[in-house]
């Protein structure tokens, strides 16, 4: 029996989590916030919301919105830098601008997508967002011969990157009272490959 490599142990993983990730990243949690202070009539500066019943609610953009480009390309070339060294990936999609405050949440559901990683970078300064992760192991059975499932639960902080297999079911909590856009869980979403 071979051990398996850091790498492939890497590739393996059902989540990475880096910290401190974006050395750019109060560049980018101010130009969000003046973003959304900039002249707007419901509070919201370039956010909509989005929602599909139970499914999810949430608040989003795009990063051009909010973003300039000079930030988002550096924060694309630390992103891309990273998906090379530790995962073997070397294309990243323009993140999304996703914001959960009161009433906002996802549930449990994996993404429909090609890619295969999802990322999740957190510029939530006041409440760091909680994250749930369900990977089903198919090779692990008890002795009822039922599938195990694992759940990974993931609190994620300021200038935080959450990576996980884009075919995992994921779901982020509803934050407790968090009524305004500066103090609720402020992401950048998208997916590398």
């Amino acid at each position: 029996m071979t051990e398996m490599t850091t790498e492939a142990k890497l590739k393996d993983s059902i989540h990475y989590l880096e910290m401190d990730f974006f050395d750019g990243a109060d560049g980018l949690r101010t130009q969000f916030e003046k973003a959304c202070a900039a002249g707007s009539r419901n509070e919201m500066g370039p956010l909509s919301r989005v929602e599909a019943g139970k499914a999810y609610s949430f608040l989003t953009t795009t990063a051009e919105q909010v973003f300039s480009h000079a930030l988002v390309f550096s924060f694309l070339n630390r992103l891309r830098g990273w998906g090379m060294e530790k995962i073997g990936a070397c294309h990243t999609s323009t993140p999304q601008v996703h914001v959960y405050a009161q009433g906002c949440a996802r549930a449990m559901a994996p993404d429909a997508t090609p890619a295969s990683h999802h990322y999740v970078y957190s510029l939530a300064r006041e409440v760091p967002a909680q994250i749930q992760i369900l990977a089903t192991d198919g090779s692990r059975k008890n002795w009822l011969g039922i599938g195990v499932n694992r759940l990974s639960s993931v609190r994620l902080g300021f200038n935080s990157l959450l990576v996980h297999r884009a075919d995992l079911a994921y779901a982020v909590q509803r934050p407790r009272e968090v009524k305004s856009i500066p103090g609720a869980a402020v992401f950048l979403h998208g997916y590398i490959w």
